[in-house]
């Protein structure tokens, strides 16, 4: 797997085919999956994120003043925690969705829920 760095120019990516960093612009949002490398709890691992979902989850970590990785790992321990736990990836692009995308959901810049709270439901 090829890793990405982890502050690249913006709108540019690196293409997961080949062993060197080509950059090339990125015209468009439609792109394919890349890989990047992560780090949870101390152990490397893969995600293949659409770049438009890496610049929101970096931009994310940005906002709360903490490392990606750190980021990653809040999101896949409640993602464990779910009753029927998605893939990493997936988790990472709800919680991007109704953590970022939908303000609401963010509490006190912690960590918020992709699960509706009983509460949330009621209303």
């Amino acid at each position: 797997s090829i890793q990405c760095p982890n502050q690249m120019p913006k709108g540019w990516i690196v293409p997961t085919a080949g062993l060197s960093y080509k950059w090339r612009r990125m015209t468009t949002p439609y792109h394919p999956p890349v890989k990047y490398s992560v780090r949870i709890e101390g152990h490397r691992t893969s995600i293949s994120l659409e770049p438009v979902f890496w610049e929101l989850l970096q931009k994310a970590a940005a906002r709360r003043a903490i490392a990606v990785n750190t980021l990653v790992a809040r999101i896949d321990a409640e993602r464990i925690r779910s009753a029927m736990p998605p893939g990493l990836a997936g988790a990472i692009r709800v919680w991007l969705v109704t953590s970022e995308l939908q303000p609401a959901h963010e509490k006190d810049g912690e960590i918020a829920s992709a699960v509706p709270s009983d509460q949330d439901l009621s209303s």
